[in-house]
């Protein structure tokens, strides 16, 4: 393995029997004005890590798959408000019984055929979502205090991606043990092509 020190400019090699990858993942960004100013100040993309900030607050998940539905269901037991944006005319699951569940849920908005577009505050944290219904073309500013992006993460594996075997969207594959298509390299956690990561 050759690592680079960035700062000196050097490279360092270290050798081994094996290798174990868990580089994780890189959460995906909607690149809207404020994502990046408000990020770690009322942007999120873990509710179970942040939505105990907003006890009785207003909050928005943006997203319209299983994760923004969980993210949602855990926060609307939270949050005074929970504002759920979809993208499409409905939710990309096949949980019925969840989508049932959110879409009753009292304290639960859904706008559907909807697209965030801004994200703005007080300089301190999250104040409003701008948010735009694509059927209508309506505009709409909503008062939150925090937005949660629910729309998946990209896999930190481009480093082995032409080594190892991986899927599509650069998930490595490995077998029950870990080990990968390559004898000595193995992986975990999030970077690897499993149903729980």
């Amino acid at each position: 393995v050759t690592t680079r020190n960035t700062s000196k400019n050097t490279e360092q090699f270290y050798f081994a029997s094996s290798i174990l990858l868990a580089t994780g993942t890189t959460p995906r960004k909607l690149s809207i004005p404020g994502e990046e100013t408000y990020w770690g100040k009322g942007v999120s993309n873990c509710a179970i890590c942040d939505g105990s900030l907003y006890k009785n607050k207003v909050v928005a998940v943006i997203g319209g798959g299983e994760a923004a539905i969980e993210e949602a269901q855990y926060l609307s037991t939270i949050a005074s408000k929970v504002y759920i944006i979809v993208r499409k005319p409905r939710f990309n699951s096949h949980e019925a019984s969840r989508i049932q569940s959110i879409t009753t849920t009292p304290n639960v908005t859904v706008l559907y055929n909807s697209i965030p577009l801004t994200i703005s505050g007080n300089q301190h944290n999250v104040t409003t979502l701008t948010v735009k219904n694509t059927s209508s073309s309506e505009v709409t500013t909503l008062n939150v205090n925090g937005v949660f992006e629910a729309i998946g993460s990209v896999p930190n594996s481009s480093l082995v991606q032409q080594i190892v075997r991986c899927d599509e969207q650069g998930y490595i594959f490995t077998d029950p043990h870990g080990a990968t298509s390559v004898p000595g390299i193995f992986a975990a956690g999030d970077v690897t092509k499993t149903h729980y990561r």
